[in-house]
Parts: structure tokens; sequence; C-alpha cells
């Protein structure tokens, strides 16, 4: 009787798991206007099946910022490490308050405390100052690199593939790998070690009460999905914004006889610009939406978390635990729902990127010749 709920949660999260994979291969259409997606290319912009030459490409695109992502990356591992111990010291600081007991000094343990907090604090704010940096100098260097590709077509290939579809399958691309090659990667990474950290040293303190944290996570994770859901439909605003600004690209290139491709290039090259500007604008909006939401996620699920854990382990005031154990349990349980939700959304969003990653590839894989100058007339 007491394992049905559970097999119930599974039951329920793999539905929804497998209708929101049904509904991501539909064609999307954008609320509030008769555009769509960009249509599919034909068979010679098919992404390619072998990873490999993606990946040679997608590291020599990055080869230039390596360093400073390997700096960030350790920036972050130790931001990660300094977040994990503060809330352990919290607990001794609640320890030595409510405790006579000398091993619990307040002093000590609110130094510990305050020099964690001041390590933690910079080294957060470093590595966020970086990724953005690094994802600007990246997307920067790969949109020149594919403007210049793009203008370096040959005529037959331009006519052949639809200048409509090129651009707007590019501006789309563009903007689905975003933010891929350092803050979705970093941040996954920084969650792995949250959440492993969190839960060894929640085993540590009480291994009944983790045990039931794991056991509850199969009835909150449906929850976790419907909130991830609502969060990324939030996010059609901007793909709407993309289409309309494409579409301007597209009416520029749809009618034109083939000596019209060369006049046109600078003008396309300022559309695209264009374009970006404004995406950039949508993309902020849309990233403070995620971190609006993602806050009241953990709340909620931290809320439901708590009243389960005082009413079912009969561990929380029971003289099993210390007072600043539990509010440190409390903190880690937090901590490691959150990190979960993260990840869940990382990957998510990993795999809309890796789309975006292979179709640009395959836009370079097209023949180029240079055009210096428009062909000679024919007589």
């Amino acid at each position: 009787m007491g394992r049905r709920p559970f097999f119930l949660a599974s039951f329920v999260t793999t539905v929804y798991l497998f209708w929101c994979d049904k509904v991501s291969k539909r064609p999307t259409h954008f609320c509030g206007s008769h555009d769509v997606a960009p249509e599919p290319l034909n068979q010679t912009l098919t992404p390619p099946r072998h990873l490999r030459p993606i990946l040679s490409w997608l590291l020599g695109t990055i080869k230039p910022e390596r360093r400073k992502i390997i700096f960030t990356l350790v920036l972050s591992i130790l931001a990660a490490g300094c977040g994990i111990f503060y809330p352990y010291l919290i607990g001794f600081v609640v320890d030595a308050i409510t405790l006579n007991n000398p091993v619990y000094s307040l002093p000590r343990a609110s130094l510990m405390t305050l020099a964690c907090l001041l390590l933690y604090w910079p080294l957060s704010t470093v590595a966020a100052f970086l990724i953005a940096r690094i994802d600007e100098n990246i997307l920067c260097r790969m949109r020149k690199e594919t403007i210049s590709h793009l203008m370096h077509l040959r005529p037959n290939e331009m006519i052949q593939q639809t200048n409509s579809q090129i651009i707007s399958r590019f501006a789309y691309d563009m903007e689905n790998i975003s933010g891929l090659f350092t803050s979705r990667l970093i941040d996954f990474t920084q969650n792995i070690i949250i959440l492993l950290g969190a839960l060894i040293i929640a085993f540590s303190i009480s291994v009944r009460m983790t045990l039931t944290l794991l056991a509850i996570l199969p009835i909150i994770l449906p929850i976790l999905f419907l909130i991830l859901h609502h969060t990324f439909l939030q996010a059609m605003t901007y793909h709407q914004t993309l289409s309309m600004l494409t579409a301007k690209i597209a009416d520029l290139c749809r009618h034109l006889p083939l000596i019209k491709i060369y006049a046109l290039q600078e003008r396309v090259r300022r559309e695209i610009d264009t374009s970006f500007s404004n995406l950039r604008a949508q993309a902020i909006h849309y990233r403070l939406i995620h971190l609006t939401v993602q806050p009241f996620m953990a709340f909620v699920g931290i809320t439901g978390l708590t009243v389960i854990l005082l009413t079912g382990s009969g561990l929380a005031w029971g003289g099993t635990i210390r007072p600043g154990q539990f509010v440190a349990y409390i903190i880690y349980a937090s901590a490691a729902l959150g990190a979960l939700s993260s990840m869940i959304s990382h990957i998510m969003e990993l795999y809309q990127s890796a789309g975006g990653i292979a179709n640009i590839y395959a836009l370079h894989a097209i023949p180029t010749e240079s055009i210096s100058s428009p062909p000679p007339p024919t007589s």
C-alpha cells in the first residue's frame, strides 16, 4: 500500500516526459502572429550524423577563449565549494547560540562563516563577469565567420538554398546556441558539484532524513517539470520577435534576380546586425523571467519538503540531531533541490543548443567561392 504513491508518481513523470517529447517535435507556431519557425532546409543543409567534424569545428571556434574558460571553470568550482560549506558553518553558529558547549565557540564559528562568505561572493562575481565576456566574444566571432561565409556562397548555391531560408535559419540557430559555451556548461558543472556535496553532507548529518528526502523526490519531480515547462513557454515572445525580424530579411531576398544579390550584401548585413541587437534585448528579458521563476520554484519545493521532513522523520527536534544540524540540513535539502531543477533546465537548453550548432556547421559545410566582383554580363 505504501509503494503505490511512488509507482503512481513515476508513471505520471514518464507520461509527462513522453508528452513533452511529442510536443517538442511539432511545428512551432507563434501566438499572435502568422510567423512560424524557420522552414527546414533541403538535403544540402542537413546536419551531419557524425559528431567528430562538428566537435572539431566547435573546438576550433572556442580555442582563442580556452584559457579563459578553464580559469572561469576553476573559479566556479571554488565558489561552489565555498557555497557547500557555508550552510554547515551556519549550523555551527546556531549550535553556538543555542547550546552551552565550549566546542561550538560563537566567535570562531562566526569568523569561519564570514571568511567563507567573503570568499564566495568575489569568486562568484568574477566568474559571472567572465562568463558574460566569453559568451559575447565567442558569439561575435561565430557571427562574423558565418556572415562572411554566407556572403561568399556561390550564386547558384544562394538560389538553390533560398536566401530567406538560409538567413532565417542562421539567426534562429545563433539564438539557440547563445550562452552554450560557458554559462550553460559551467552552471551545469557547478550544479553537479552542489548536488553531490549537499547529498554527501546530508548523509553525514542524518541517514534516515536523507533517505526520506530521496524517497519523496519522485513526487516532487513532476511538479518541477510542470514549472520548468511553464518557464520555457514564457520564451514564446522571444521567438516571435526573432521570426518577425528575420521575416524582413526574407522579404529582401525572396524575389530577387541573380544580378541583385551582389548589391544586396551590405543591406542584408545591416538587417542581420539589427536583428541581433533586438534579440539581445529580448534575451535579457527572457533571462529575467527565468531568474524570477527559478527562486519561486525552489521556495515551493523546500516548503513542501520541510513540512514532510518535520512530520515524517521524527528526528527534527527529538534530540537525535542538534538544532544547527537541522538548520544546515534544511539548507542542503533546498540547495540539492534547486541544483536538480537547474540541471534539468540546462539539459533541455543544451539539447536545443546542440541542434543549433549542427545547423550552423551544416551551413559552413556549403562550398564557397570568393566573389569580389559581380560576374560579367552575358551577351
